[in-house]
């Protein structure tokens, strides 16, 4: 245990997923939620998840005890050209094809298309831009239910 007193991840985390120093709540980890859980995400959870398409790395970035490294990452591990800054309209709208090809090679992949346009959804209803209710509109007949109820949520607070 090297934490002694520090509770930045606690106090960073934008879920409260750590239940106590040491403790992690995944059903409340945006990473977890992002990238793994493949089901609706709760209607209370959805405005935590901020800008985060993919992933949540606060708890690393407060972390004292992590190296910042000021050498750049080897080349495999470094932001692709158009991966860095998703594009959600395309994200909603692209077919599982199109989005499995697009990241390929990339960890991206591992949310699925599914997961990615429900994370999308989120994201523009978290942004509140309302030029993303035509493609928020277009996704209410989705065929999986996460997205769906991410579109409607999405729609509801735009």
């Amino acid at each position: 245990d090297h934490c002694g007193t520090c509770e930045r991840c606690l106090i960073g985390c934008p879920t409260s997923a750590f239940t106590a120093p040491g403790e992690l709540d995944a059903r409340q980890c945006i990473s977890y939620l992002s990238i793994e859980y493949k089901g609706a995400i709760s209607d209370s959870l959805k405005p935590k998840m901020g800008r985060w398409v993919f992933g949540c790395d606060v708890c690393q970035e407060v972390c004292p005890h992590n190296p910042r490294d000021e050498h750049p990452a080897h080349s495999d591990f470094a932001p692709r050209f158009g991966n860095a800054w998703l594009d959600l309209a395309w994200l909603l709208t692209a077919s599982d094809q199109e989005l499995e090809h697009r990241f390929v090679g990339s960890p991206i992949r591992r949310a699925g298309p599914n997961g990615l346009r429900r994370n999308a959804a989120i994201v523009l209803g978290n942004l509140s831009d309302r030029t993303a209710l035509p493609v928020l509109e277009g996704r209410l007949d989705d065929p999986c239910p996460a997205t769906r109820d991410a579109v409607e949520w999405a729609l509801n607070r735009l």
